[in-house]
């Protein structure tokens, strides 16, 4: 273990109280910021240096979530909404594709003010970047058909 200092003088019952606030608080605070508090609230710096060495070693990092699934999901929603909305204006007075492009623009405005909105919140992040990605994805998508059923012939 050659990242964790290694010191006999640190017994576990001195760096117990560290451990327990490490596993209090590191779900929600860096271990830099944690290391930080510690040392200002007087803990002796080899002391929080060896107990967070330990507790990365017992709690490695996750890997982050794939955000696929996500943007998967908000395509296929955006299609499904598109699917209906172009079913109900199949007959309309201004046709298909017109009701299609001004309904679609209006889905894709509501759904950049819920990206800003997911954005500005600590928690939901990995949402927003996904709503934004699966809008880019679908807008390449819809491009590629409607120019499709455009150019198509009768």
């Amino acid at each position: 273990m050659p990242d964790i200092p290694q010191n006999e003088d640190l017994d576990p019952e001195r760096l117990e109280p560290v451990f327990d606030y490490l596993r209090k608080h590191s779900g929600h605070s860096s271990l830099a910021t944690l290391r930080g508090e510690l040392l200002k609230y007087g803990y002796d710096r080899a002391t929080v240096d060896r107990a967070i060495a330990v507790h990365q070693e017992q709690n490695p990092p996750k890997p982050p979530a794939s955000v696929w699934p996500k943007v998967l999901l908000v395509v296929a929603f955006n299609a499904v909404i598109m699917a209906l909305i172009g079913w109900a204006s199949r007959e309309g007075e201004y046709g298909f594709i017109p009701a299609v492009v001004v309904y679609g623009f209006l889905i894709c405005c509501v759904e950049l003010v819920v990206f800003f909105s997911l954005r500005a919140a600590s928690g939901t992040r990995h949402w927003g970047h996904a709503l934004l990605q699966g809008l880019a994805l679908f807008v390449g998508l819809a491009v590629v058909v409607l120019g499709g059923l455009c150019f198509a012939g009768p």
